[in-house]
């Protein structure tokens, strides 16, 4: 399946240089660092063609921010024509700190789809966050969960709660009026993973 003509016309002539690459197939979603190294393939749908973007390298600065961009931001295009955001962040050990982390990046990494995805001209369809990992170590401190029995209007309650979503299949990313899909990816020792979108 081939893009589009209106999305390769907004890619060419509206948006930076080199700020996404299109993959059929499969699509790599890396984490470089040495220490949290992780790959994932990630298997596309029949006739899906994806876009995807290194948000974090382009010349806006509300975008350029590496500190708030997932490791894989991409924009979906099935063969029916609906589009798909998909956010994946890699993590070598996951606790409630990097839980936090992690969704805050999701976070921002989503709100920048959005935008490109008007600058496409085209409607996000289907959400769903991923968190690629290969170590968990939640804390299961009696003293957090009597934190989490708290007052729901207590901001600080609120955002203990938060990191405690990690086992639920929808996670609240803040800043959202909804709660979004959220899948985990067991990487191995070596840092591999796949996943089918």
């Amino acid at each position: 399946m081939s893009l589009d003509p209106r999305i390769e016309h907004a890619l060419d002539k509206l948006l930076q240089k080199n700020l996404c690459a299109v993959h059929t197939g499969t699509v790599p979603v890396r984490e470089t660092d040495k220490d949290g190294f992780a790959d994932v393939s990630c298997t596309l749908p029949a006739g899906a063609v994806c876009l995807r973007w290194d948000i974090e390298k382009v010349a806006f600065n509300f975008l350029r921010d590496a500190r708030t961009a997932a490791d894989g931001a991409l924009l979906v295009v099935r063969g029916d024509g609906s589009v798909e955001a998909h956010v994946m962040e890699c993590k070598r050990t996951v606790d409630h700190d990097e839980w936090a982390k992690a969704k805050r990046q999701m976070r921002w990494s989503l709100a920048r789809l959005r935008a490109l995805a008007g600058v496409l001209g085209v409607t996000i369809d289907r959400t769903c966050c991923y968190i690629a990992y290969r170590e968990e170590t939640f804390s299961t401190d009696p003293g957090l969960v009597k934190l989490m029995l708290g007052d729901v209007d207590d901001p600080e309650t609120r955002l203990l709660r938060e990191q405690f979503d990690w086992p639920d299949a929808t996670i609240d990313l803040g800043g959202y009026p909804r709660r979004w899909p959220h899948r985990k990816v067991r990487l191995d020792g070596a840092g591999h993973g796949s996943i089918d979108l």
